[in-house]
């Protein structure tokens, strides 16, 4: 490398000793001599920067008392405004401290928290160019630091990358009662957080109601379900018809807005649209029949829903099959054993087995054995295995259940032949054998 001038060069030279220095006093700082690293550490203080500030933050819970003193107190008498930054990007670190319990750091980390915040330029560029907890940090400062504005805080976190400084720049609006609600709008439907956009529409509710009503419209079909409640509710509280919206979006032909708008009629708990989303059971699109299958259960009538989740049974999507069994087992519903049964043998997915014989558990214990007993002679691998699996369940339960069977169950457990007791382990013969005695 050519330098102009011998100056140049030995400016060059001079920084590139005071690098080697730096580096060799911060591996000095890590020795297991403790005069060694006192040393180091009092040294470090002609070296200001970033891997500096590192190294003494380290020592500042070194166990030796005296290094730990020594460390912060040339990290206290260290910062300036040049070398603000480098404390700022390690405020996360700083922060740190507080959990370390050899020392008591608190009042140490408040120092340096009152000493950063006169100089915010130092924390706006760590604002910017940070990791995401100092970043935030930083905001948190800034938030504090006397003449910087809470209107220039929300304009230096809005450019931020990290999703918790940009909603924290939104939060501290609180205290201001005047600010560009399309700045606010323009965030509420473009941020690619939902927290933000969320946030953001709660604010500018807060600031501008009047405007917040034409970004609520926007909001109506956001692609997350808090958002689109909160908007939703706004515009209901003004009296706009939202139902109206939905259901002209139905038959929309992007599958995304007819999900959406579906879930807004069950929002608005809209029982009258039932006879519009029932043909959205027949969508060719399976997250349109989930949603479809979803606002049934809401508004159907119990003897209709039957019908309905036994037909829903039968989707090729695992997914809506699956939901389907899941709303059987949490509600009062009731299938025929052998409508359940076909439906279990039907079935092209053998990943939905598991949920569809988790209903099985609100029976009768001893009506489950014998329903299970009798599928597995028709069942193949995959179901069988599934069913195997249910009886070992079938038997930790029996220990909290005190139910004998009836005579008529007595007999149809003695007359099951081999194939329906194949799945049958040692355990459940045992419970059949010596407790009851049935066989």
């Amino acid at each position: 490398m050519e330098y102009k001038n011998s100056e140049e060069k030995r400016i060059a030279k001079d920084t590139f000793v005071s690098k080697g220095r730096e580096k060799q006093l911060i591996s000095q700082s890590k020795d297991s001599n403790g005069y060694i690293r006192e040393a180091a550490v009092k040294a470090l203080s002609c070296f200001p920067s970033e891997d500096t500030v590192e190294a003494l933050i380290i020592r500042t819970n070194d166990w030796v008392p005296i290094i730990r003193s020594r460390a912060k107190e040339i990290l206290t008498d260290m910062l300036s405004e040049s070398s603000a930054i480098y404390y700022a990007k390690k405020l996360n670190r700083f922060y740190h401290l507080r959990q370390c319990g050899r020392s008591e750091h608190s009042s140490f980390v408040r120092e340096i928290e009152k000493q950063l915040c006169l100089f915010p330029d130092a924390l706006k560029e760590a604002l910017r160019k940070s990791s995401a907890e100092s970043a935030l940090y930083s905001a948190k400062l800034l938030a504090r630091a006397e003449h910087f504005s809470k209107k220039a805080l929300f304009d230096l976190c809005l450019a931020s990358r990290y999703v918790r400084v940009r909603q924290f720049g939104l939060s501290s609006l609180e205290q201001v009662s005047e600010v560009d609600g399309h700045i606010l709008g323009k965030v509420s439907i473009l941020d690619k957080s939902a927290r933000v956009r969320s946030e953001a529409f709660r604010q500018l509710v807060r600031l501008a109601e009047n405007e917040s009503l034409q970004v609520a419209k926007e909001l109506m079909f956001d692609s997350h379900t808090g958002v689109r409640s909160a908007a939703v509710f706004q515009l209901k509280k003004s009296g706009f018809d939202c139902v109206d919206v939905y259901l002209k979006q139905l038959n929309t032909e992007m599958p995304r807005k007819q999900k959406i708008a579906i879930w807004g009629l069950m929002e608005l708990f809209s029982k009258a649209s039932l006879s519009e989303v029932l043909p959205k059971l027949d969508s060719e699109y399976p997250s349109v029949r989930l949603q479809a299958l979803r606002a049934c259960y809401v508004f159907a009538e119990e003897t209709d829903l039957v019908s309905i989740l036994k037909r829903m049974m039968m989707d090729d999507s695992p997914k809506i099959v699956k939901e389907c069994a899941r709303m059987l087992e949490k509600s009062n519903l009731v299938i025929s054993l052998e409508e359940f049964e076909t439906i279990l043998l039907g079935q092209k997915s053998v990943g939905v087995y598991p949920a569809l014989l988790r209903t099985t558990h609100k029976m009768n214990k001893w009506k489950q054995l014998l329903f299970l007993s009798k599928l597995s002679k028709a069942a193949n691998k995959e179901l069988a295995c599934s069913i195997e699996k249910v009886l070992m369940l079938w038997v930790e339960k029996m220990a909290n259940f005190f139910v004998d069977p009836s005579t008529v169950q007595i007999e149809q457990i003695n007359s099951l032949g081999k194939c329906e007791k194949k799945l049958w382990s040692t355990s459940v013969k045992h419970v059949i054998k010596y407790r009851f005695s049935l066989i």
